[in-house]
This record gives structure tokens, C-alpha cells and sequence, in this order.
């Protein structure tokens, strides 16, 4: 995907579709729910840090070593603190044990735009922590 666009999945009458918007993009489809993210995850950093892009991908750095599930884990509760969205909304669609990740993020339709800045903006700065 661009990496100037994010992806927005909506769910209408039994099926699921994506579309692609540019970031900073006003979404109005009323069905909107998710949010995808695709990230590169850093376990077994030094601090704990989203921020950068590596690629076209978010960089997540966790100091929990990628065993078990801890990295993912501490990604999930890193991602809903910088966010400001419940953890239980955030949830790992693709690579729970690869470094680069599909993350879904529930979101209601409000959040969409705030979201995306957030995210546009993390991706040209070197973290938050």
C-alpha cells in the first residue's frame, strides 16, 4: 500500500470490504469500524517508543523480549496509550509472531481523522514514548 494512505474496513450487510483513503482524509461511510496499521515492530529496545517509519510502516519499539507474545502484548497497550483508544479495541490481525504487523484498531467514526494525523504525524518524528 502507499505509503501516503492509510486502509478504512467497513462492514455493511454481511461482508467486509477495505477501501483506501489519502492520509488526513475525512471519512463519512457511516459503516467505518476498523482501522488497519502496518507496523514494524522492535522488541528488546532500549525504551519503549512509537515513532519513524521504516519504509512505509510505523515503528513500534518495546523493551519486551519477542517471546511468548510478550512484544506483541506490550505493543497492543503502547499502541493504545499513544492512540488514546482502549486496548481492548486494538488487536493484532496478521504477523503475531513477525516483526512487521497488521494491527486492527475499533475505532468509532469521529476518531477516524484524529487517528490518521496522529499516526501521519508519528511517522516523521522519532517517537513518543
Amino acid at each position: 500500500m502507499d505509503p501516503d494512505r492509510f486502509q478504512v474496513r467497513s462492514r455493511s450487510w454481511g461482508y467486509t470490504y477495505a477501501k483506501s483513503y489519502p492520509l488526513g482524509t475525512q471519512c463519512n461511510d457511516l459503516g467505518v469500524t476498523e482501522f488497519l496499521l502496518t507496523i514494524r515492530a522492535k522488541p528488546n529496545s532500549s525504551r519503549n517508543r512509537v515513532g519513524g517509519a521504516y519504509g512505509q510502516w510505523l515503528i513500534v519499539a518495546v523493551t519486551e523480549p519477542a517471546v511468548e507474545g510478550k512484544a506483541s502484548k506490550a505493543i497492543i497497550s503502547l499502541l493504545a496509550e499513544v492512540l488514546q483508544v482502549s486496548k481492548s479495541a486494538i488487536r493484532i490481525k496478521s504477523g503475531e509472531r513477525a516483526r512487521t504487523k497488521i494491527i486492527a484498531i475499533d475505532v468509532e467514526l469521529s476518531r477516524v481523522s484524529e487517528i490518521t494525523a496522529q499516526i501521519a504525524l508519528l511517522m516523521t518524528h522519532n517517537g513518543a514514548s
